[in-house]
């Protein structure tokens, strides 16, 4: 709530301008929610109780990058291009002319054999909402990286 009195205080300037005060309150309180727990998820327990701040978030992400070559061409290609370089699922379809579901589908499998692989090599840290936030640098793929 502290949080969310300071933002209004700052911006105050912009309140006049907006046309539903009750919406724009209640979207601002919700984006701090959000954002209380998203700290609080990159905080793992260990075995002894303690909490410790995950402070490696690209750890797991080098390491998933790491095993993107041990997928087919297709699959390889597929995450390449929208999880990587960002292009989107509509406009890849468009590109290779096949219809938007199947090149969905395709994504969500490759996704899936990804994280099958990353989750066999791996001894692999999950956050409060079962997010991968570590992993062990112990397997052969990764631990090069």
């Amino acid at each position: 709530m502290h949080e969310l009195f300071v933002k209004l205080h700052h911006k105050e300037h912009i309140l006049s301008e907006v046309k539903d005060a009750r919406k724009w309150l209640y979207t601002a309180a919700k984006r701090a929610a959000i954002d209380h727990f998203r700290r609080q998820s990159r905080k793992i327990q260990t075995k002894e109780g303690d909490d410790v701040e995950v402070t490696h978030p690209n750890v797991v992400a080098r390491c998933l990058y790491s095993f993107i070559p041990s997928l087919s061409a297709r699959d390889q290609k597929l995450l390449m291009a929208v999880d990587i370089s960002g292009i989107g699922q509509k406009e890849l379809a468009e590109e290779e002319g096949v219809p938007y579901s199947s090149i969905k589908s395709q994504v969500q499998r490759a996704r899936k054999k990804l994280r099958k692989t990353f989750e066999e090599s791996c001894d692999v840290t999950y956050d409060a909402m079962k997010r991968p936030i570590d992993c062990s640098r112990t397997c052969k793929t990764c631990a090069t990286g």
